[in-house]
Protein backbone atom coordinates (compact mmCIF):
# COMPACT_ATOMS: atom_id res chain seq x y z
CA UNK A 1 0.00 0.00 0.00
CA UNK A 2 1.51 3.32 -1.14
CA UNK A 3 0.43 6.33 1.20
CA UNK A 4 -0.59 9.86 -0.41
CA UNK A 5 -0.40 13.65 0.77
CA UNK A 6 -2.14 15.88 -1.64
CA UNK A 7 -1.63 19.57 -0.94
CA UNK A 8 -3.91 22.37 -2.11
CA UNK A 9 -6.51 19.77 -2.71
CA UNK A 10 -9.37 21.36 -3.97
CA UNK A 11 -12.75 19.75 -4.02
CA UNK A 12 -10.78 16.65 -4.81
CA UNK A 13 -10.03 16.02 -8.52
CA UNK A 14 -6.12 14.91 -8.29
CA UNK A 15 -7.00 12.83 -4.70
CA UNK A 16 -9.65 10.95 -7.11
CA UNK A 17 -7.29 9.94 -9.38
CA UNK A 18 -4.92 8.42 -7.34
CA UNK A 19 -7.93 6.44 -5.46
CA UNK A 20 -8.29 5.47 -8.99
CA UNK A 21 -5.16 3.92 -8.88
CA UNK A 22 -5.40 0.24 -6.68
CA UNK A 23 -2.93 0.02 -3.44
CA UNK A 24 -3.01 3.87 -2.93
CA UNK A 25 -4.31 5.63 0.37
CA UNK A 26 -4.80 9.30 0.65
CA UNK A 27 -3.75 10.13 4.13
CA UNK A 28 -4.12 13.62 4.14
CA UNK A 29 -4.78 16.47 1.77
CA UNK A 30 -4.35 20.55 3.17
CA UNK A 31 -6.09 23.70 1.30
CA UNK A 32 -7.08 26.96 2.99
CA UNK A 33 -10.46 27.08 1.98
CA UNK A 34 -12.97 25.78 4.51
CA UNK A 35 -15.38 24.99 1.58
CA UNK A 36 -12.66 23.10 -0.56
CA UNK A 37 -11.51 21.09 3.20
CA UNK A 38 -15.31 20.81 3.46
CA UNK A 39 -15.87 18.70 0.52
CA UNK A 40 -13.37 17.21 0.27
CA UNK A 41 -13.71 15.75 3.65
CA UNK A 42 -17.35 14.09 2.19
CA UNK A 43 -15.47 13.00 -0.68
CA UNK A 44 -12.40 11.16 1.34
CA UNK A 45 -13.65 11.02 4.63
CA UNK A 46 -11.05 8.14 6.06
CA UNK A 47 -8.48 10.96 5.19
CA UNK A 48 -6.85 13.31 7.65
CA UNK A 49 -7.81 16.96 6.44
CA UNK A 50 -6.37 20.28 7.48
CA UNK A 51 -7.69 23.47 6.77
CA UNK A 52 -5.03 26.24 7.31
CA UNK A 53 -2.10 27.94 5.40
CA UNK A 54 0.75 25.49 5.15
CA UNK A 55 2.70 28.18 5.26
CA UNK A 56 2.46 29.49 8.77
CA UNK A 57 2.16 25.54 9.83
CA UNK A 58 5.06 23.10 11.10
CA UNK A 59 5.11 20.99 8.11
CA UNK A 60 7.66 18.51 9.45
CA UNK A 61 4.68 17.45 11.76
CA UNK A 62 2.31 16.33 8.89
CA UNK A 63 2.08 12.72 8.07
CA UNK A 64 4.87 11.67 5.77
CA UNK A 65 3.69 9.65 2.50
CA UNK A 66 4.95 7.77 -0.36
CA UNK A 67 3.18 10.02 -2.55
CA UNK A 68 2.87 13.78 -3.14
CA UNK A 69 0.68 15.93 -5.05
CA UNK A 70 0.39 19.90 -4.94
CA UNK A 71 -2.04 22.06 -7.26
CA UNK A 72 -0.63 25.22 -6.12
CA UNK A 73 -3.18 28.10 -7.19
CA UNK A 74 -3.42 28.52 -11.37
CA UNK A 75 -4.53 31.68 -11.73
CA UNK A 76 -1.13 33.67 -10.25
CA UNK A 77 0.65 32.52 -13.22
CA UNK A 78 -1.47 32.29 -16.19
CA UNK A 79 -1.95 34.94 -18.92
CA UNK A 80 -5.53 34.36 -18.83
CA UNK A 81 -5.87 37.22 -15.63
CA UNK A 82 -6.17 39.70 -18.10
CA UNK A 83 -3.07 41.46 -16.61
CA UNK A 84 0.46 42.04 -17.98
CA UNK A 85 3.16 39.06 -16.96
CA UNK A 86 5.15 40.41 -14.13
CA UNK A 87 6.45 36.83 -12.58
CA UNK A 88 8.98 36.29 -15.34
CA UNK A 89 11.32 39.66 -13.65
CA UNK A 90 9.77 39.53 -10.08
CA UNK A 91 12.91 40.91 -8.51
CA UNK A 92 13.60 43.74 -10.98
CA UNK A 93 12.48 46.80 -10.67
CA UNK A 94 11.74 46.42 -7.35
CA UNK A 95 14.37 49.44 -6.06
CA UNK A 96 12.45 51.83 -8.50
CA UNK A 97 8.90 50.59 -7.94
CA UNK A 98 8.25 49.57 -11.56
CA UNK A 99 6.31 46.53 -10.72
CA UNK A 100 3.30 46.63 -8.19
CA UNK A 101 2.14 43.43 -7.80
CA UNK A 102 -1.49 42.13 -6.22
CA UNK A 103 -0.35 41.26 -2.85
CA UNK A 104 -3.04 38.06 -3.22
CA UNK A 105 -1.36 37.35 -6.23
CA UNK A 106 2.39 37.54 -4.61
CA UNK A 107 1.12 35.57 -1.94
CA UNK A 108 -0.60 32.35 -4.40
CA UNK A 109 2.66 32.49 -5.78
CA UNK A 110 4.86 32.11 -2.53
CA UNK A 111 3.29 28.67 -1.96
CA UNK A 112 5.02 27.24 -4.50
CA UNK A 113 8.02 26.87 -2.17
CA UNK A 114 5.76 24.74 0.20
CA UNK A 115 6.49 22.16 -2.20
CA UNK A 116 10.34 21.70 -1.52
CA UNK A 117 9.94 22.94 2.20
CA UNK A 118 7.43 19.28 2.51
CA UNK A 119 9.98 17.07 1.05
CA UNK A 120 12.66 18.30 2.65
CA UNK A 121 11.10 18.13 5.93
CA UNK A 122 9.93 14.44 5.13
CA UNK A 123 13.87 13.83 4.58
CA UNK A 124 15.05 15.17 7.95
CA UNK A 125 12.19 12.82 9.03
CA UNK A 126 13.87 10.17 7.42
CA UNK A 127 10.65 9.02 5.27
CA UNK A 128 11.55 10.97 2.01
CA UNK A 129 8.63 10.74 -0.20
CA UNK A 130 8.81 8.36 -3.05
CA UNK A 131 7.58 10.23 -5.93
CA UNK A 132 5.03 13.24 -6.47
CA UNK A 133 3.86 15.62 -9.00
CA UNK A 134 2.99 19.32 -9.46
CA UNK A 135 0.26 20.14 -11.33
CA UNK A 136 0.08 24.11 -12.59
CA UNK A 137 -0.19 25.73 -16.16
CA UNK A 138 2.63 25.94 -18.57
CA UNK A 139 3.23 29.55 -17.71
CA UNK A 140 4.90 28.94 -13.85
CA UNK A 141 7.99 27.77 -15.68
CA UNK A 142 8.23 31.72 -17.12
CA UNK A 143 8.70 32.18 -13.56
CA UNK A 144 12.03 33.98 -13.02
CA UNK A 145 12.70 31.73 -9.92
CA UNK A 146 11.60 28.54 -11.45
CA UNK A 147 15.39 27.09 -12.35
CA UNK A 148 15.92 27.93 -8.09
CA UNK A 149 13.11 26.34 -7.34
CA UNK A 150 13.92 23.12 -9.14
CA UNK A 151 16.98 23.13 -8.26
CA UNK A 152 15.85 23.44 -4.88
CA UNK A 153 14.01 20.25 -5.27
CA UNK A 154 16.70 18.28 -6.75
CA UNK A 155 19.43 19.17 -3.94
CA UNK A 156 16.29 17.58 -1.77
CA UNK A 157 17.35 13.93 -3.91
CA UNK A 158 14.96 13.85 -6.31
CA UNK A 159 14.82 13.91 -9.98
CA UNK A 160 12.77 16.61 -11.97
CA UNK A 161 11.15 15.92 -15.44
CA UNK A 162 8.69 18.63 -16.65
CA UNK A 163 5.61 17.06 -19.12
CA UNK A 164 3.53 19.29 -20.61
CA UNK A 165 0.00 17.67 -20.86
CA UNK A 166 -3.62 18.94 -22.32
CA UNK A 167 -6.01 16.61 -20.64
CA UNK A 168 -7.91 16.61 -24.02
CA UNK A 169 -5.20 14.95 -26.16
CA UNK A 170 -4.77 12.19 -22.49
CA UNK A 171 -6.68 9.22 -23.86
CA UNK A 172 -8.30 7.47 -20.75
CA UNK A 173 -7.74 4.30 -19.67
CA UNK A 174 -10.07 3.09 -16.73
CA UNK A 175 -12.50 6.73 -16.29
CA UNK A 176 -14.00 9.09 -18.44
CA UNK A 177 -12.53 11.82 -20.47
CA UNK A 178 -11.34 14.87 -19.24
CA UNK A 179 -13.12 17.94 -19.58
Amino acid sequence: MLTLYDEFAGWGGSSQGFAAVPGVDLVMAANHDELSVEVHGMNFPDADHYCGDVAKEDIARFPSADLFWASPSCPPWSNARGVRRDFDHSTQGVLFDEQIVDPYVARARALMQEIPRYLEAMNLRGRPVLAGVVENVTECRKWDQWGHWRKRIELAGYRTRLIALNSMHAAPRTTRWAP
